[in-house]
């Protein structure tokens, strides 16, 4: 134990109070130098991820553009293949022998109601009113 308080002694003896003292001071020098290293790099990292955050962000907003374009042309397609087909058939009808003469009203009815049975007129308020029952 004295050896160990003698090399203490001679420690202290090395250096004045003022050389501790500027030990003190360059220790913490290096301390504060260390931690603003430390910081530095840490706001780095997070700077890195947040570009790359937005990176992938810009990806995806470019991406979900392209698919509601996509979507849009697709949807406009298909109104058109439909109105197409409408004026199709529309002109058919017109153009058809005896077009222009008067059906029995049980033909007519018997026609509304098949075209009222299909998925895309159902909701059409002719075909809800001709399923509903009728007073006597």
């Amino acid at each position: 134990m004295t050896g160990a308080l003698d090399l203490a002694n001679r420690i202290r003896r090395l250096l004045s109070p003022t050389g501790w003292a500027v030990v003190l001071a360059v220790v913490c020098i290096i301390a504060l130098l260390a931690t603003c290293a430390r910081d530095a790099r840490r706001d780095a990292q997070r700077a890195h991820q947040a570009a790359e955050i937005a990176a992938g962000l810009t990806e995806a907003r470019t991406q979900a553009a392209r698919d509601a374009g996509l979507i849009r042309d697709g949807a406009e397609a298909r109104d058109a293949a439909i109105d197409n087909l409408n004026r199709r058939n529309t002109d058919a009808i017109q153009s058809a022998p005896g077009a222009d003469q008067r059906l029995d009203p049980a033909v007519t009815d018997a026609g509304r109601r098949a075209l009222c049975l299909r998925d895309a007129t159902r909701g059409d308020p002719a075909c809800r009113e001709l399923f509903q029952p009728r007073p006597r």
